[in-house]
């Protein structure tokens, strides 16, 4: 797809946008090319970015939420997250928003889901969407939020 091609399909729906991005290796922080993408990228829109490596099984996550453009990149090992699920709704209902660490840090737990291997693959995400969470399914926090 031509690069204004993207931009203009990016801009005109109305969902959260997943992007997959493979690159050679991930030594450094892509902030060159995340500020080129937050430049053109609609600022309502919610945005997240998967860099994978080629030929390892490492992700780094990336992502943007509505009304920002400034792209944050996940930390899986914040003091914010919880350990089971008692803890994930205090945090709920603390936050008033749903973040995406949190919809993550409950799927490593196996709490509405999981992921399908042990690397943070979002393309291998499994949610179980019978489980509910305080009366909401762990896939309702994150369409509604994110």
């Amino acid at each position: 797809m031509l690069q204004a091609e993207f931009y203009e399909t990016f801009n005109q729906v109305s969902h959260c946008i997943f992007v997959v991005i493979e690159v050679d290796d991930c030594r450094e922080f892509p902030g060159k090319a995340l500020e080129c993408l937050a430049e053109v990228l609609d600022k309502q829109k919610p945005v997240i970015i998967q860099w994978d490596v080629m030929n390892s099984a490492d992700h780094l996550v990336i992502f943007k939420q509505t009304g920002q453009s400034v792209f944050t990149p996940l930390q899986m090992n914040s003091t914010n997250l919880f350990s089971n699920e008692d803890q994930l709704i205090l945090q709920l209902s603390k936050q008033g928003s749903f973040q995406l660490p949190l919809l993550l840090n409950a799927l490593q737990l196996g709490i509405g889901g999981q992921f399908n291997g042990v690397a943070l693959d979002l393309l291998n995400v499994i949610f179980d969407v019978k489980q509910e969470i305080d009366t909401w399914r762990l896939i309702d926090y994150a369409a509604k939020e994110l």
